[in-house]
């Protein structure tokens, strides 16, 4: 579900001339509706607002509610819950809105305004109360809180009072806020969106997250939205006509009713964060830097060091630019004249991981060629996908025609079974070819794109550029092909045999896989210390640092602290005494 969010109709700063304008709009777009505010409090929105489709009753909402239908849309209504006003009235009021719509989101803030809302640590049952009375009154319908989402202001509108009556969470994950440069925007996205699924997660809810429509186009992490059940974007009069079509075009892979889901990486937020970090840490002291009259050196090795951390172990930096135009090669057909080579399958090709979160049909399509001898990295294979592959969306259409065309530009003969026909590729299917030819699959639910190097104990063997997501490592089982699918399946075709069991190479890769599974446990503990390391320096010891006030001796102590976390968690530093 995909909603825009309006404040007013009349006087400066209005989302739209009227409702019919809205409509428009959205119809445009491809929103599925509208979320009007009906309240303040007590208060009507006509009061505040003198255009003529500003609610001032109900019976209006209930009106706009069916001009809505009428145009294929939902309509749901949003207010501001205050404390300090009859609360009766304001839950009758409440309530007979949510009955006129599709369902009611409740703006709760711990702030005092302009304008209202309903502030920090009220008295305790006061918002349950509320709640209540607006449930005897409304019964079933359906309610989202639409609050701040970070730690502390949720803890100051008491969520548990809350919680208790609703059906969704529709926090306000504005990446915008408090002027962060816009060069920030595509990793403060990312990491508020992790925020919001574990918040999901540890609530046992659907999360619909508020986004800030003020953002730049290119800071949205389509990837993680894409796994929401839906979202509002805030407000119609910031939102540019870019936003608009981006995110009216988004697919949505969850019902309303789905939570986020379980078996996301649990290392993500931990990742986003380290990536912010990065980012926004390295930009200030980059610009620090350029303030100390050449002597800004040491600064700028720093951000050079973190730039490369997060290069190699996360990925490189998004940019909030458009994409810029890729050169379309010109590549000669294969003269089928021509006595063509035997090929010859690799399933051991060395597997790739993708740096970012577009280029696993590229990097899975380049682990395929380079199985039957083509000599090409990921970046070449990405520029002959030209167009067919994109920054934002990734591999255009789940179809794959531009691989089996891939496929044929490199002189080899490709198969391929869509999605779309007769519910797409089978187990079966994959497993007539897995081990003796390459195999790509794309799997709709996964969201995702992988290279198949073999079958083995039940189980696919991959070639997976990006190793967890959503819980797949470099097997497959049966299970997690029927809950990821519809399938495309991609092939090239390779003569020679139906593969035979090979007992020796199955014992091989049993004891292969061993070794990950403990590899990885003791990872997740090296992880688990370095988190909370990283917790200490950036809590205690870099404000105790940059406290003009502590002494040099304390400032040798916070030195020595800080090394023996690195010693502890990474090591001795190479060629450093201590």
């Amino acid at each position: 579900m995909k909603l825009l969010q309006i404040w007013k109709f009349g006087g400066p700063g209005r989302d739209a001339d009227s409702l019919d304008a809205a409509i428009s709009i959205a119809q445009q777009h491809h929103f599925d509706g509208l979320l009007i505010k009906a309240l303040d409090g007590t208060e009507w929105m006509s009061v505040y607002d003198a255009a003529d489709d500003a609610i001032r009753s109900s019976e209006q909402a209930a009106t706009q509610r069916d001009r809505c239908h009428d145009a294929g849309l939902k309509y749901y209504v949003w207010t501001n819950p205050i404390h300090n006003v009859d609360l009766e009235v304001q839950a009758q009021r409440t309530a007979a809105a949510a009955l006129a719509s599709d369902g009611l989101f409740l703006d709760v803030e711990p702030f005092t305004g302009p304008p209202p809302f309903w502030g920090a640590l009220r008295p305790a049952g006061a918002a349950d109360g509320f709640m209540r009375r607006v449930r005897e009154l409304a019964g079933d319908v359906w309610i989202a809180l639409q609050p701040d989402p970070r730690a502390a202001r949720l803890a100051e509108i008491r969520p548990d009072e809350w919680l208790t009556h609703i059906n969704a969470f529709a926090g306000q994950f504005y990446w915008t806020d408090f002027s962060p440069p816009p060069e920030t925007w595509s990793t403060r996205a990312r990491l508020e969106l992790s925020n919001a699924a574990s918040l999901g997660r540890s609530w046992e809810m659907p999360v619909l997250p508020t986004l800030p429509g003020i953002s730049d186009p290119g800071a949205f992490p389509i990837d993680m939205l894409r796994e929401f059940p839906g979202f509002v974007v805030y407000r119609l009069g910031t939102t540019s006509p870019e936003v608009l079509e981006l995110l009216g075009s988004i697919p949505l892979a969850a019902p309303i009713e789905t939570p986020p889901a379980s078996d996301l990486d649990p290392f993500d937020t931990l990742v986003n964060a380290l990536a912010y970090v990065c980012d926004n840490l390295g930009d200030q002291l980059q610009q620090a830097a350029g303030t100390l009259n050449g002597q800004g050196d040491s600064f700028r090795s720093v951000v050079a060091e973190m730039q490369r951390v997060r290069a190699q172990f996360i990925g490189d930096r998004p940019t909030v630019q458009g994409d810029a135009d890729k050169p379309t090669p010109v590549t000669d057909p294969p003269d089928s004249g021509q006595d063509q080579p035997q090929v010859v399958y690799n399933a051991d090709t060395p597997v790739i991981i993708q740096s970012n979160d577009w280029s696993c049909s590229v990097v899975s399509s380049t682990m395929a060629l380079q199985s039957v001898g083509v000599d090409k990295d990921w970046l070449t294979i990405r520029d002959e996908l030209a167009d067919a592959v994109s920054t934002k969306w990734g591999l255009m259409d789940s179809r794959a025609p531009a691989l089996v065309q891939l496929i044929e530009q490199n002189g080899f003969t490709a198969g391929v079974i869509p999605n779309n026909q007769d519910g797409g590729a089978s187990w079966d299917n994959v497993l007539e070819r897995a081990g003796r030819m390459p195999v790509l699959l794309g799997g709709q639910a996964w969201n995702h794109w992988t290279f198949v190097r073999g079958y083995a104990d039940g189980s696919l063997l991959l070639g997976n550029p990006a190793p967890r997501w959503k819980g797949v490592g470099q097997t497959m089982e049966p299970q997690e092909f029927t809950a990821l699918g519809a399938w495309t399946m991609v092939w090239i075709e390779v003569d020679g045999p139906a593969p035979e069991e090979n007992p020796v190479r199955i014992a091989q890769l049993e004891l292969q896989l061993s070794d990950a599974q403990t590899q990885a446990q003791q990872l997740e503990v090296q992880i688990d210390g370095l988190t909370q390391g990283l917790a200490h320096i950036v809590d205690v010891l870099v404000p105790a640092l940059a406290d003009p006030s502590t002494s040099p001796e304390a400032r040798e102590d916070l030195r020595r602290t800080a090394q023996s976390i690195r010693v502890q968690q990474l090591g001795e530093r190479e060629g450093v005494p201590a």
